[in-house]
């Protein structure tokens, strides 16, 4: 949602289900996902997925290299096994890290939060992730045939755990409407579950939303609740808008600020650490095309006027003054292989308030120039997953939604969530689910 650089954070050990469970400070970003993750991601999107990533479990091949055993990294994101209800997959490890081979990433299947059944699905399938994680964590220190964790895995690929104190780094996929972006940008959907947590007796339905309330811990703090602030009040300075149409402009216009105001203020290892803890996976072009239709006109009056927009929040955040002209990274990336984007507020921004909307800060859409020099094209490659689903949205459309019943909901990556032992992966999941349905003003069953 807003930008943080998560190696500020303070370490603490991750979260298990048992016993009071403290704010939980978050893992470093998740790493650039690459073509292949982005890939993957272009299936549809039924509202709310979630994946499970176990840096501390190895995965590899093994073959004889000169009359000596080798071990052979697998492909990134190649399915090792396919289960009822999720994916078991290699992930790349982070620059530097992993010995060259590659980690143990579980992917569970998105499921449509209209569809009051899903959610007791859900917490089966988590069940079984626990379980499976659980089997690995017996066999810490040990190389582990597939072929002996589950029935049906291949015989070729090995598995080792490297630890017994097996926690891994949640992520969430799920469909926001403009209210509920709204409620999730404002700290709203976050209080509503603190005071459900609050308000209900000891129990499995307490646990859930306790455990969701930790691994949103940071997603409405100080900074945060300054930055959705300035972005009303700017939104309410220079157009005429009120209601609905008042608040989802002040949402984008927040998402917007997000990347240029961690750009500069910080370091970034990679472009798309800038989106802070929620990402758009739908572009912007698309997002604001969704807008109520006040919204809409009022970007339509004058050119440049997203831009104005946004340099007029920036410039009341702390940080150094900005120019239409200047570039949103201004500093070098830190982690080898991506390239600083060279592209300005005014490129990025003006053909987004365009009739036609573009959004220039994806990987597609990038400006290149022509011919496309070998710098523009490093430069467009680095974005990675930034609005990469372009114009998909969640086709699960949730009649009742407040101010826009029936409308696409732009999907959102919820990055960096709290690292969990497994025993905590049912009610945090749980919890997370009933977390965006409080966003949709709706009930939970």
């Amino acid at each position: 949602m807003y930008a943080h650089h998560d190696d500020e954070r303070a370490e603490s050990r991750p979260v298990r289900r048992a016993g009071p469970v403290a704010s939980v400070p978050l893992l470093a970003l998740q790493r650039g996902a690459g073509n292949a993750a982005t890939t993957r991601l272009l299936q549809v999107q039924r509202a709310v997925g979630f994946e499970y990533e176990l840096g501390t479990v190895e995965t590899y091949r093994k073959g004889v290299l000169f009359g000596r055993d080798q071990r052979y990294r697998l492909k990134g994101k190649e399915v090792i096994a396919r289960h009822d209800g999720f994916d078991v997959t290699a992930d790349e490890p982070p620059a530097g890290q992993g010995g060259g081979l590659t980690d143990l990433e579980i992917v569970v299947h998105h499921l449509d939060d209209a569809d009051p059944a899903s959610r007791k699905r859900l917490g089966e399938v988590m069940g079984r992730v626990e379980g499976l994680a659980g089997r690995l964590q017996r066999r810490a220190g040990q190389e582990v045939p597939a072929a002996e964790v589950g029935a049906g895995w291949p015989s070729w690929v090995y598995l080792r755990p490297e630890a017994d104190d097996l926690a891994g780094q949640l992520q969430m996929t799920g469909g926001l409407s403009m209210a509920a972006l709204g409620a999730v940008l404002s700290g709203k959907a976050l209080r509503a579950t603190a005071a459900r947590a609050d308000r209900l007796p000891a129990g499995t339905s307490k646990d859930t939303a306790q455990a969701a309330v930790d691994a949103l811990a940071h997603y409405a703090g100080p900074a945060e609740a300054e930055s959705y602030r300035r972005a009303a009040q700017v939104v309410t300075e220079r157009t005429r808008l009120h209601g609905p149409g008042h608040s989802a402009l002040t949402s984008v216009m927040a998402m917007l600020v997000a990347p240029a105001q961690a750009a500069r203020q910080r370091t970034l290892p990679y472009p798309k650490a800038a989106t802070g803890l929620l990402m758009a996976r739908t572009d912007f072009a698309t997002i604001i095309g969704l807008l109520p239709a006040d919204a809409r006109t009022a970007l339509a009056r004058r050119h440049g006027l997203v831009t104005d927009l946004v340099l007029d929040v920036l410039g009341r955040l702390p940080g150094d003054a900005v120019d239409r002209n200047d570039p949103v990274f201004p500093k070098e990336m830190t982690e080898p292989g991506y390239t600083r984007p060279t592209i300005t507020f005014a490129e990025w921004l003006d053909p987004l308030g365009a009739a036609v909307p573009v959004d220039r800060m994806t990987t597609g859409n990038y400006p290149v120039g022509d011919p496309a020099s070998l710098e523009k094209r490093m430069e467009a490659a680095s974005l990675d997953s930034l609005g990469a689903l372009g114009d998909q949205t969640d086709p699960a459309r949730v009649p009742g939604t407040t101010g826009e019943p029936g409308k696409p909901r732009p999907i959102y990556e919820f990055r960096a969530l709290s690292s969990l032992y497994p025993d905590a992966l049912v009610n945090t999941a749980l919890g997370l689910w009933d977390f965006v349905a409080l966003a949709h003003q709706r009930k939970i069953h």
